[in-house]
């Protein structure tokens, strides 16, 4: 039986690194084998010398996709299979075996922060809970506040804490911080460089869980979005084609043709005749054009 393994990574990105994802699909009960990425998209490596390394170091089941699927945090390695500069992780584990004896174990917390992605120009890009104008009341009641005047985003908080726990991951708790729309999460306590594994990897759970949360309000975006959101999902999925699509994915890609009174057959056709041409790009946007980026505030 097949099912889908999420490998995850750090980038390369300064002064910030970033998580980068991919779906492999391998055969179920079989270890995850190492696999490849091309670094000169992610700030690893240069154009002529692209391939990088994704050696796995610690496996979690996926509570976002369920069944038997998996999430696989990685550490990414040079092609000789010595630690890349970015990879910051072989040192931590290094430092955790020579010291050993002493059985060292950790905690820590990742504070974040919502911002509002509405499309409405009064609130976008602002902090979830503030008003559209101005600061919203000082700190005081908002620090694990209880109630709708003091506490802004708890459902995703929930949802996370949710999925952490049906992971597998070592989280301890989380709160809500002291300005409306900032949460924190607390994993441990674990050994390294395992604490550094699961830290990350709830990162990699919360952007799916907010795209999902959007909910209704997906309704609201104007036809401009949703053409790009319907062009995302065709081009990633090849029109269907890609043995990682799912039935969710044709959902959606069907309600936005609907909405946008469009042929989708039709337009695929036309998208992907028009990114066949690729006579207007340098060999330098040709290497960057298929990169995938997630932000996270915190």
């Amino acid at each position: 039986m097949k099912i889908k393994a999420e490998y995850i990574w750090i980038d390369g990105q300064t002064p910030t690194a970033k998580l980068r994802s991919k779906t492999k699909i391998m055969e179920q009960g079989t270890e995850p084998p190492i696999w490849g990425f091309d670094g000169s998209s992610t700030q690893q490596a240069t154009g002529d010398q692209s391939d990088c390394v994704l050696n796995p170091v610690a496996t979690f089941k996926d509570p976002l996709r369920g069944g038997e699927n998996i999430l696989v945090m990685c550490e990414v390695l040079n092609v000789d299979m010595t630690p890349h500069a970015s990879n910051t992780r072989a040192a931590a584990a290094e430092a955790a075996e020579n010291f050993s004896e002493f059985e060292s174990m950790f905690g820590l917390e990742q504070e974040y922060t919502f911002y509002e992605q509405s499309y409405d120009s009064l609130k976008y890009g602002q902090p979830l809970g503030f008003p559209p104008s101005g600061y919203p009341a000082p700190q005081g009641g908002y620090y694990c506040g209880v109630g709708a005047d003091e506490v802004y985003g708890r459902d995703i908080s929930e949802e996370h804490a949710t999925a952490c726990m049906e992971a597998g991951l070592e989280i301890s708790g989380t709160n809500a911080e002291v300005m409306p729309g900032q949460w924190e999460f607390q994993i441990g306590p674990v050994g390294a460089p395992a604490i550094g594994d699961q830290i990350w990897v709830p990162l990699a759970c919360t952007a799916t869980i907010m795209y999902d949360l959007m909910g209704d309000d997906a309704a609201k975006m104007p036809e401009a979005i949703k053409g790009a959101a319907l062009s995302c999902i065709l081009s990633d999925t090849l029109e269907f084609r890609s043995p990682t699509t799912t039935d969710h994915d044709r959902a959606v890609a069907q309600k936005l043709a609907d909405d946008l009174g469009i042929d989708m057959a039709a337009y695929a056709a036309d998208l992907f005749e028009a990114k066949s041409d690729v006579s207007a790009f340098s060999d330098a946007e040709l290497l960057r054009m298929d990169s995938k980026e997630y932000i996270f505030c915190y």
